[in-house]
């Protein structure tokens, strides 16, 4: 093939002004024999530059830079890309080094003068159109991992399938034949391309929700994608397509959208895992405060159902030994006013898991009745062990208070001191005469008392030294409390222990 070129004295390029000899005529006849051996349509023949051998060589130098800079940091990219898929075990990751790689790979004069400087134009140019062919389905492939609910298995095995055909075809058909196999290959995928941009707008549509983040992974697609339909069609028009090609550019764009897009979307995890956290320990909270409420439900709602049990095994003997005195009467009132206790401590309960208000109510509290039902109640529990029950300052001052917590108070101490006392006595005062503000209750045994090592820890939850729950003391610490008093060990020792609380007078109430 010859080319004829006319030019006027002074050829203008883009590296200058070059004057030229051209004689009388003021033409310069320009010969090119070009031959194409690897395009069946024959090709098209570059720009011509004519300048300087030093400007030339200043061209070619600025070219190899820029084409080392952008393919050497896609190859970077790679590596960095390819140990996170590595570490992480992610197909995305996986994907997306690929993509760079080959991105990398598709600038020919990188591919030529720094990749494969010492390679056969035969392998050269095979590895290139590949390349070429290939590039298209993997970015595909990278945006089918990065959305898997957008494409099902079986279109993207026949992607694959194309792909892995590509390949064969481009190592073993005729370099004549490799640009229609790279032509075919870039409209099979086609196809594909759609079905994945429906997939992707179906999951959006699903999702209902498009953050930044979002935003980014989708602009990061149309930047990628852009190129490629560009290339598609200025490929045998542009030697800046053709030869360095303008993917790698798009790739790199593409990786810094997606690379703040993992950011935001670490963020939000974070941010989501952080709330997760504060919720699961909430929950958690909430479950021990539930189940430390259970266990104290548990424990009163035993001491009335042993109560009633030991009164009715009293009486039951006594009747069964035709021993009926003025105490079984007595008995079966103790009973029944036990019977009533529970039924209140059930219906509580039953409001409290329907949400109901239900506020202990205080009010005046005689001293004497109290004390009295404390002995009617714990008499026949202490029994079991021999113990007796003695009570002395009935007449005391009334006291500001509810009435169930105080009796729960002294039935919970009453039950403590009768299982460290063994045929002894447990007595049960009150004094009006220590404070002014304050009625003292003390509740003594004459038991083996506290163990040193255990003294400090009585009051605490779920402690015991003797196989209890662990919750009577504390449960009546609690009671005392709310009623603005203190419970303390007053004394313990081998002659036995003695606790004391305070609570109220009535006119120190509000």
């Amino acid at each position: 093939m010859v080319l004829l070129f006319y030019t006027t004295q002074e050829v203008y390029t883009k590296l200058g002004i070059v004057s030229l000899y051209s004689g009388e005529s003021g033409e310069i006849e320009i010969i090119y024999q070009y031959a194409n051996f690897v395009h069946r349509d024959g090709g098209f023949i570059p720009p011509t530059y004519l300048s300087t051998p030093q400007n030339m060589e200043d061209f070619k130098a600025g070219n190899n830079l820029a084409s080392l800079c952008l393919s050497g940091g896609l190859l970077i990219l790679f590596l960095y890309f390819l140990l996170c898929a590595g570490v992480q075990k992610r197909w995305d990751f996986l994907a997306l080094s690929v993509c760079c790689l080959m991105m990398a790979l598709r600038d020919q004069n990188f591919l030529v003068i720094h990749a494969m400087p010492h390679v056969s134009w035969y392998v050269l140019y095979r590895v290139f159109m590949a390349v070429t062919s290939l590039l298209p389905g993997v970015v595909l492939l990278l945006l089918q991992s990065m959305y898997p609910s957008a494409a099902k298995k079986i279109p993207t095995l026949l992607h694959v399938a194309v792909m892995g055909i590509t390949v064969v075809c481009s190592a073993f058909l005729p370099t004549v034949w490799l640009v229609t196999v790279c032509t075919a290959a870039w409209c099979c995928g086609i196809p594909y391309l759609l079905y994945l941009a429906w997939g992707v707008v179906q999951y959006y549509l699903g999702k209902k929700v498009f953050r930044v983040a979002d935003g980014l992974t989708v602009g990061g697609f149309a930047v990628l994608i852009a190129p490629i339909l560009l290339e598609a069609l200025y490929v045998n028009n542009s030697s800046a397509v053709s030869r360095y090609g303008i993917m790698p550019c798009g790739m790199l764009i593409f990786v810094l959208l997606i690379a703040v897009s993992i950011s935001l979307q670490t963020q939000a995890q974070a941010v989501a895992l952080a709330e997760s956290r504060s919720r699961s320990g909430l929950l958690e909270q909430m479950n021990a405060m539930n189940m430390d409420f259970l266990h104290k439900i548990a424990h009163e709602l035993k001491t009335p159902l042993t109560v009633i049990s030991g009164y009715a095994q009293l009486t039951g003997l006594q009747i069964a030994a035709n021993h009926v005195s003025s105490e079984i009467p007595g008995n079966l009132k103790t009973i029944q006013q036990e019977a009533i206790r529970l039924a209140d401590m059930v219906t509580k309960l039953m409001d409290y898991s329907y949400g109901k208000e239900n506020e202990a109510r205080f009010g005046t509290v005689e001293v004497g009745p109290l004390l009295e039902s404390v002995r009617a109640i714990c008499t026949p529990m202490c029994l079991k062990n021999g113990n007796r029950i003695v009570v002395s300052g009935e007449d005391c001052a009334d006291v500001y208070g509810n009435k169930g917590m105080l009796l729960q108070i002294f039935i919970n101490l009453t039950v403590n001191a009768n299982r460290h006392t063994k045929n002894g006595t447990i007595t049960i005062s009150a004094s009006g005469t220590e404070s002014k503000e304050y009625i003292v209750f003390r509740v003594a045994d004459t038991g083996d008392g506290i163990d040193e090592e255990l003294l400090p820890h009585v009051f605490d939850k779920g402690y015991s030294g003797d196989g209890g729950s662990g919750l009577g003391l504390a449960i009546c610490r609690e009671a005392v409390e709310a009623h603005g008093g203190m419970l303390d060990v007053e004394r313990t020792g081998p002659e036995g222990t003695v606790f004391a609380f305070t609570v109220l007078r009535k006119e120190m109430g509000p």
